[in-house]
C-alpha cells in the first residue's frame, strides 16, 4: 500500500502538480493573453504561438511580456527540451506549470 510505504496520501491532489485543464480555452486566455480558434484535444499548435507572438516592444506591458516569456518557453519545451513527433504541437500542461513565472 504506497499511503503506508511512502506516507503519502492516496487521496486529494496530485502531488506533481496539475496537468489537465478543464477549460484550455480560459487557461490560454488567461496566461497568453489570447485565445486559440481550435485545439487539437489539449495540443497548442506552434505555428499559432509563432503568428502571435512574433515581436515585443520595449514599451510593452509586464503582464504582455509574461504572456512572451510564456510562448518563448513552451517553444523552448517543444524545440530542445522535450521533442517529440507532433513536431508542430505542445501539449497545454507546460502552460499551466508556467502560471506563475516566479515559481517556476
Amino acid at each position: 500500500d504506497i499511503s503506508l510505504q511512502l506516507g503519502l496520501l492516496i487521496d486529494g491532489d496530485v502531488i506533481t502538480g496539475p496537468v489537465i485543464s478543464a477549460d484550455w480555452s480560459a487557461t490560454c486566455k488567461q496566461l497568453l493573453g489570447k485565445v486559440l480558434n481550435k485545439f487539437r484535444g489539449s495540443w497548442i499548435e506552434m505555428r499559432w504561438l509563432e503568428d502571435n507572438f512574433q515581436t515585443i516592444e520595449d514599451s510593452t506591458s509586464d503582464v504582455k511580456k509574461k504572456q512572451f516569456a510564456r510562448t518563448f518557453i513552451l517553444r523552448l519545451i517543444r524545440g530542445l527540451l522535450m521533442p517529440n513527433k507532433y513536431h508542430n504541437l505542445v501539449h497545454l500542461r507546460w502552460l499551466l506549470l508556467l502560471a506563475n513565472l516566479k515559481e517556476s
